[in-house]
């Protein structure tokens, strides 16, 4: 039966038993016993979840929760909806408010935003290896989306997550449908203007290519507005990955300029993003190569405490970017200047709470740096960088920010309605967007 976060009744199974969980998942449920994961066999029908070496108990040893069948013996499991990393919504009133209220999202990496259910219609159409076969399995079963809260701490496990996403996301088609769906969802929560930022990705055994991949994601928005008639305008940023060559780079710095000439109005700009524990020093010709044609650029800084940190995020900064991201240790020796430049020059810092702590920038809210920057008036923009691999939503980072950071309904509004300014798009869309806010704004009595 469907649950919601509440506890079911339970048996164990034998000691170390394979089990086959006969499960309908619903929504972003986590399926969760002391840190174990589980994972999804293609060869089952839906509902279908496995889990090797579950049970360290003998027969029959109770235990925390759900109802589950296995070879003729009942398993525990906890089902858990994962409402945030602070804990479940116990505000539902600042939560509503925060659906309720337009968004502005200008950080969600594509990939990282596609949520489980696609990548389970994806494989289950059998789109992904041609033939319904998962060979991303092995993948799945280390994590990718039914996952421990505590084994998604590190940015190790994030990549290989992205990695599993890739595997599934193989062809124009998945390029196209997953892009959609993400766009719904968004629209769906309320995000009036978003801005994907995705790398090209090219497969030889699909035929897609970097172009044709670039291609199916525009057309992948095209159908979402086309299909469900969203109350949303999307924009795309190509990326640059610092764990690829320079060649690469500067191709995709190559193709973001094209599509932007083509008049379409999908690319808007560029990302520099990647593994934030490699350096992207020797990808500094390619971020000059886009200053020079004057691309907008929004890049990754100082998210993790590294050795490079220092020098990447100083070279970096020195070049400028319209927007950075996360900026987690622009407190370090030695990045002093580099820290009063972006302050002087008012550079938006894109905060994604979840990210932080999950990816392992920071163990707990409590050393984050979005009150240092957002109380000395600073431009900050709420973001959720990858909702679906982080399980979040734009109201759900909104939320932490008034429920943990205390902050006011009307100061919560503010972030959001000054996001626009920092949009990669033109006046008119940004006074479009302003006419949205304002409707809400005159419909709500929050600022009275």
């Amino acid at each position: 039966r469907r649950v919601h976060g509440e506890l079911v009744s339970f048996y164990c199974a034998y000691r170390y038993q394979d089990c086959r969980i006969s499960l309908q998942a619903y929504g972003t449920a986590v399926l969760w016993y002391t840190g174990i994961v589980w994972y999804r066999s293609a060869s089952e029908p839906t509902g279908y979840w496995y889990c090797p070496n579950l049970c360290p108990s003998s027969q029959g040893t109770p235990g925390p929760v759900g109802r589950v069948v296995a070879g003729g013996f009942n398993v525990s499991i906890f089902i858990e909806n994962m409402t945030s990393i602070i804990g479940k919504v116990d505000d539902t009133e600042l939560f509503n408010f925060c659906r309720r209220m337009p968004k502005i999202e200008l950080h969600a990496h594509l990939g990282g935003s596609i949520s489980g259910r696609t990548l389970d219609k994806l494989v289950i159409n059998g789109r992904s290896g041609g033939d319904g076969s998962c060979p991303w399995a092995r993948d799945w079963e280390h994590g990718m989306r039914i996952d421990s809260l505590d084994s998604v701490r590190s940015m190790k496990r994030t990549f290989e997550k992205f990695a599993a996403i890739r595997d599934v996301v193989n062809c124009d088609k998945n390029v196209e449908e997953a892009t959609a769906d993400v766009v719904k969802e968004f629209a769906e929560d309320n995000v009036r203007y978003l801005e994907l930022r995705t790398g090209p990705s090219e497969a030889s055994d699909t035929g897609m290519s970097k172009r044709s991949y670039l291609e199916a994601v525009c057309r992948g928005i095209k159908t979402a507005q086309g299909i469900y008639n969203l109350r949303i305008e999307t924009k795309v940023l190509v990326s640059i990955n610092v764990g690829r060559s320079l060649e690469e780079a500067l191709y995709n710095v190559s193709l973001a300029d094209e599509f932007i000439s083509r008049g379409e109005g999908f690319v808007v700009g560029l990302d520099l993003s990647g593994d934030p524990r490699l350096s992207a020093v020797h990808l500094l010709p390619a971020i000059d190569e886009a200053r020079r044609r004057g691309l907008r650029l929004s890049a990754h800084i100082a998210e993790l405490e590294i050795v490079d940190t220092v020098v990447d995020t100083a070279s970096i900064v020195a070049r400028q970017p319209e927007r950075v991201v996360h900026g987690c240790y622009l407190n370090l020796p030695g990045l002093q200047e580099s820290r009063e430049f972006i302050a002087d020059k008012g550079i938006p810092i894109e905060i994604a709470f979840s990210s932080n702590i999950l990816a392992g920038g920071f163990s707990s809210l409590e050393e984050h740096h979005f009150p240092y920057w957002f109380n000395r008036g600073h431009p900050v923009v709420i973001t959720t960088d990858d909702k679906g691999v982080f399980d979040t939503s734009l109201s759900t980072e909104f939320y932490i920010a008034g429920k943990y950071f205390r902050l006011s309904r009307k100061q919560l509004w503010d972030l959001s309605k000054q996001s626009i300014n920092y949009a990669f798009v033109g006046d008119k869309i940004k006074d479009n967007l302003r006419r949205v806010f304002k409707e809400f704004e005159d419909s709500y009595d929050f600022l009275q």
